[in-house]
């Protein structure tokens, strides 16, 4: 009987110890997982802000690159009128094709947020 109760009070310890080390276990890794969704919002935030200036950029390269069309046409015909009323005839137009913007590489590349670490 004495046996018996020397077993069961071991075990109880065990059992104890076993939660005790399960609940440290826990909160580590809770912290780790906060630690690690801190980190990933921060540099979803850089990478938010890495396009959106990107984006800003590229739209102000697409409106300089209608524009210069446009200027190009104004500054040629300026140009050709004070040569036409000299000439006393009408320039032929030529047309070109509008420049376009070099395509822009995605920053995000191969994806940071795709496995966690």
């Amino acid at each position: 009987m004495r046996q018996a109760q020397q077993d069961a009070t071991r075990a109880q310890a065990a059992e104890t110890a076993a939660r005790v080390e399960t609940a440290r276990a826990r909160g580590d890794a809770e912290r780790m997982l906060a630690q690690f969704r801190a980190e990933a919002a921060c540099e979803r935030d850089e990478l938010r802000a890495d396009v959106r200036a990107r984006a800003e950029r590229a739209e102000r390269e697409a409106d300089a690159y209608r524009a210069e069309p446009a200027q190009v046409r104004a500054g040629a015909g300026h140009d050709a009128d004070a040569k036409t009323a000299r000439a006393g005839h009408i320039p032929a137009v030529r047309h070109q094709p509008e420049a376009r913007p070099p395509p822009v590489a995605s920053p995000l590349g191969a994806s940071t947020l795709a496995a966690p670490r």
